[in-house]
């Protein structure tokens, strides 16, 4: 008969690396039946089963990963232009901001005719 003490027995046994050849024949020696013990050992075989999480998934490796994304195959957005058009455009964009900016200014501060006109 299995006995809660006996499962805890091999149970200790086993954490401490004693092998279930080892332990079934020590349990042979004193006494148990080989049906107990095997018994026993399926016992704590299907509870390890159940308790026992799954394996992790390996993880792959980063530079696999990097290697073979598509982040280096995206397409690039191309209006038409080469960078010399786009520094230029920009450079004429931010000029013109500029202005409109100092323009506003020089209407609240120092205009005071069109200054009554935006006051609130």
């Amino acid at each position: 008969m299995l006995t809660p003490q006996i499962i805890s027995y091999v149970q200790a046994q086993l954490a401490q690396g004693v092998g279930e050849e080892k332990i079934a024949a020590d349990l042979s020696k004193v006494g148990w039946s080989s049906t107990d013990i095997a018994a026993i050992f399926d016992q704590l075989h299907a509870s390890a089963a159940l308790t026992t999480p799954p394996a992790p998934l390996p993880i792959p490796n980063p530079s696999v990963m990097l290697r073979n994304s598509s982040i280096e195959e995206a397409p690039s957005l191309e209006l038409g232009m080469s960078n010399t058009k786009r520094y230029v455009l920009t450079g004429i964009v931010g000029v013109v901001v500029f202005l409109l900016g100092v323009g506003i200014g020089y209407v609240y501060t120092l205009h005071p005719v069109l200054a009554h006109f935006f006051s609130k």
